[in-house]
């Protein structure tokens, strides 16, 4: 019997399924399937594909030999936290297939892999019910006026202008631009609203200036579903190279974006690839970046990588086997909320607005402080401080205290 077959039969007879294998081993289940069945490696499988497989077989059958079941899955708990399998598995960096055998039969491979999976969900759980929807609040016009506010001070960004500068965004925005001309890869880390998508607009206006860089966008709405074809297709799109004439297959477009890459080189082009919302890449998705990331000419690399994402794509990287060579090359920058600059930033939106004189009378010490345990973002700062408005305007107050953010982030 051949290796690849042989392969195939020993996870029939763990009880894994394709589509799982191929989630945990960071492939297109349609990839595996052919290779388990005409032994078929391609370039980006790699030629140590069949020794992966043969490493997870190896794990999964010693982790068969130790599960022991439970009487009680933890089932209930992960329908209460309405979130899908995957992104847990992802968030404790634990594969799928082990996971799903734990959540849904409670067979788990050790006491420890238990434990770590229950106590993530519980406090995911505990942290779903305590956190306050801060939802999106337009103030009306007749707040606006009642505070001497020309527009919206917590709106969204109309200009450049209005954009605030913490010390870590500046910081991210000299390490993206280094990034670009060392031609290296990079990580943008950050919570939702931490500035992340408006550092990358600002990034991509000062870059796009230049004429040497050529910015390649993937197009893909929805990033769960970008695929390694997607990304070849993008480059190729944005480099000026004939797409519709390399659709035969994936090998013929991986070798014309190679050509393209050199040409682009030798004309002095730097091609900046930018995948927003990339915690939500796939592993397969994740790898075939790294693949293109390792072509070079001599030793300078044909193209820069910049991700943005959610802290998930960090844990992924961290706790992921099957993203150890990913996560090897990529440089990782947290954007940590607004960096003891709360007062600053709500000074600078309330000034932006129009407001006269400092925004002391308008939200004292004990509402810096309230804000400062409730919102940890630009943007949830933004809704808060909004709310508040709306808040005191109701009772009559033009000065925000504690009790008023307080209250306003219970009723929104």
């Amino acid at each position: 019997m051949t290796p690849h077959k042989a392969q195939g039969m020993r996870l029939r007879e763990l009880g894994i399924g394709q589509r799982a294998a191929a989630k945990d081993l960071g492939v297109a289940a349609s990839v595996l399937g052919r290779y388990l069945t005409t032994g078929l490696i391609t370039r980006y499988l790699g030629g140590d594909f069949p020794a992966r497989i043969d490493e997870y077989l190896r794990k999964k059958s010693a982790a068969r030999s130790l599960a022991k079941f439970e009487a009680a899955p933890m089932i209930g708990s992960f329908y209460r936290l309405e979130i899908s399998l995957g992104d847990v598995a992802d968030a404790v960096g634990m594969d799928y297939v082990t996971l799903r055998h734990g959540i849904y039969d409670g067979r788990w491979e050790n006491e420890a892999a238990k434990n770590l999976v229950g106590d993530w969900i519980k406090q995911r759980i505990e942290a779903k019910e305590k956190q306050p929807m801060l939802i999106k609040v337009t103030p009306p016009e007749d707040v606006l006026n009642f505070y001497g506010l020309k527009r919206d001070a917590f709106g969204d960004v109309e200009s450049g202008d209005d954009f605030f500068e913490t010390k870590a965004l500046a910081g991210a925005e000299k390490k993206i631009v280094a990034a670009v001309d060392k031609q290296s890869w990079l990580a943008i880390i950050g919570e939702v609203g931490a500035g992340k998508s408006m550092l990358l607009d600002k990034c991509k206006a000062r870059l796009g200036k230049r004429k040497d860089i050529v910015i390649v966008e993937p197009r893909v709405i929805q990033k769960e579903n970008l695929k390694a074809s997607h990304v070849i297709d993008a480059i190729l799109a944005d480099l000026g190279a004939d797409v519709v004439a390399t659709r035969q297959n994936l090998e013929h477009r991986a070798r014309h974006v190679i050509a393209s890459l050199e040409q682009a080189s030798k004309d002095g082009k730097k091609p900046l690839v930018v995948i927003d919302e990339a915690h939500l890449l796939t592993d397969s998705a994740l790898l075939t970046l790294k693949r293109l990331f390792e072509f070079k000419i001599a030793f300078k690399r044909l193209l820069t990588i910049i991700l943005v994402g959610q802290p998930l794509l960090l844990k992924r990287l961290r706790g992921n086997y099957f993203l150890s060579e990913v996560a090897q090359r990529v440089d990782c920058i947290q954007l940590n909320s607004l960096d003891g600059q709360l007062s600053q930033y709500i000074e600078f939106r309330l000034q932006r607005a129009g407001l006269n004189g400092s925004s002391a009378h308008l939200f004292d010490k004990s509402a810096i402080k309230a804000l400062a345990k409730i919102a940890n973002t630009p943007l949830s700062v933004n809704n808060l401080c909004s709310a508040a408005l709306i808040r005191a305007y109701d009772l009559g107050e033009r000065v925000m205290n504690a009790e008023i953010v307080e209250t306003a982030a219970a009723s929104f």
